[in-house]
């Protein structure tokens, strides 16, 4: 039989495992990006696999990238109001941001972007408190 006291202390155990859970879920932040190309051209293709490189350096995979080509779907450009490319959304977390060019100085890029290491630190060499 278990006692009201053993009750209660499994209860706030299971309760203390559950919320630590919860703020390491919402601490995990999912990036999500749309890049808009034109065609399989030699840019479009370097702006992509810029972006994937900086993603995977930079956020240790927690990254979605969508990839939409103005050639076949113009009305998803003219909807994002996108008017050259390559250009890159990133959608969440909020405040979203836009970039245009190929993503070539990662770095440049990543500040556009407000892109953050998987440690925590912003790619801009200071660390947020």
């Amino acid at each position: 039989m278990i006692t009201l006291w053993r009750l209660r202390l499994l209860t706030q155990r299971y309760a203390t495992c559950f919320v630590s859970t919860l703020v390491e879920m919402q601490s995990e932040e999912i990036y999500a990006f749309r890049i808009f190309v034109t065609g399989d051209s030699l840019r479009s293709q370097r702006a992509i696999d810029n972006l994937r490189g900086l993603c995977a350096s930079v956020l240790a995979e927690q990254a979605d990238i969508e990839v939409v080509d103005v050639l076949t779907s113009p009305e998803r450009a003219e909807s994002e109001k996108v008017i050259a490319t390559p250009t890159v959304l990133r959608l969440s977390p909020a405040p979203a941001r836009r970039v245009i060019g190929d993503l070539a100085d990662y770095h440049m890029a990543a500040a556009a972007l407000g892109l953050r290491s998987s440690d925590g630190s912003s790619t801009d060499g200071h660390r947020d408190e």
